[in-house]
């Protein structure tokens, strides 16, 4: 995913990012298994860390929100003034930055079904809520578009 990049979004739909596959999940893993979800080696090519459903799921639940740290956009643009802001969810304006494990949780690590014959199983709601969009089974990946304002490199 080293090769994407992100431009800004100033409406919806949102955009997110995930993490370089060198990102340690470890932090993430007692949250994500209250949500249903472990981390783990994602099935999308080139992708390093994906989330997977630990049980099924229905249609609808709220799996949890994505976190990060909350940026301005005068603060967006100047912490990445080349726009490559690859982990940087836009909620109504408020610019979510999940790069620094401190500020983020295992949200980040659900990848998009770009490029592949996949379809996205959970959507980015509201304030930044994943939310099943069908029933996921378990052992399936979680997989979310990134919205029309993600900027995929060639």
């Amino acid at each position: 995913m080293d090769a994407r990049t992100r431009t800004r979004a100033r409406a919806p739909p949102a955009c997110a990012a995930v993490l370089p596959r060198s990102a340690a999940p470890h932090a993430c893993s007692d949250a994500a298994a209250t949500a249903g979800v472990r981390v783990g080696p994602s099935s999308i090519p080139n992708a390093g860390q994906g989330v997977f459903a630990s049980r099924e799921l229905p249609k609808g639940v709220v799996l949890g929100a994505y976190a990060g740290e909350r940026l301005t956009l005068a603060e967006m643009d100047a912490r990445y003034p080349r726009g490559d802001a690859r982990y940087v969810l836009d909620v109504r304006g408020v610019y979510l930055d999940a790069a620094d494990p401190a500020h983020s949780n295992w949200t980040r690590y659900i990848n998009s079904p770009h490029g592949t014959r996949l379809r996205a199983n959970v959507a980015f709601r509201g304030s930044g809520s994943v939310v099943t969009a069908r029933r996921i089974r378990s052992g399936e990946e979680l997989l979310v578009s990134y919205g029309r304002c993600y900027l995929w490199a060639s």
